[in-house]
């Protein structure tokens, strides 16, 4: 291999809580929880292999929690105060790797891949014999979305001042997370940009 390598993570905790400023309407119900936590970590690496030749891979994962007192007469499943299901784990898995060509100084090619997986954990109303509330036989938000992508792309400089990006793929999801999602298609995105003298 190369002599370069670089290897860098980093992780991040968020945590979100309504602390004595709650509404007369929530203390009234009794509205005890009412937060949310997102959690954070990513792992990515550069690996020179020889001469302009280096891959590349990265990993990520997300969490969100949200814990909302669902027992009240604000918001709970039985009641009429909820439609729509909740979400009250959100998790995703993604990463991706590639392999990279440079050409010269701020040119390169590169063909990767990119992986990414969510799962939700949804919470559904109650049944309503009036068909009131969305139930998991005619949700339009599925528990899971799977999605592969394979990629080509480049980043140019013909001029000092002027520089471009571009990328073509395709990407195919096996499970889809709504309704309005694709299960596959072919994609390309294009942008430059130029420096002022």
């Amino acid at each position: 291999l190369g002599d370069r390598a670089v290897v860098e993570g980093g992780f991040q905790v968020s945590h979100l809580q309504q602390v004595g400023s709650q509404t007369l309407p929530q203390d009234l119900a009794g509205l005890d929880d009412n937060e949310l936590l997102y959690t954070s970590a990513n792992v990515a690496a550069d690996v020179a292999i020889a001469g302009p030749f280096s891959a590349n891979a990265f990993f990520k994962f997300d969490q969100r929690d949200n814990d909302i007192d669902r027992n009240t007469s604000l918001f709970n499943p039985g009641g009429t105060t909820q439609v729509n299901p909740f979400v009250d784990r959100w998790q995703r898995l993604f990463g991706g790797a590639e392999l990279v060509w440079r050409l010269r100084a701020a040119n390169l090619l590169a063909v990767g891949t990119r992986v990414e997986w969510i799962d939700r954990d949804l919470e559904f109303a109650a049944f309503d014999a009036a068909g009131r509330r969305i139930l998991p036989e005619n949700a339009t938000v599925a528990d899971q979305s799977e999605s592969y992508t394979v990629y080509g792309r480049t980043v140019l400089r013909p001029l000092a001042a002027l520089g471009v990006r571009a990328e073509v793929g395709y990407r195919e999801a096996p499970e889809t997370g709504y309704v309005l999602d694709l299960d596959d298609y072919v994609y390309g995105k294009a942008r430059a940009s130029y420096t002022l003298p």
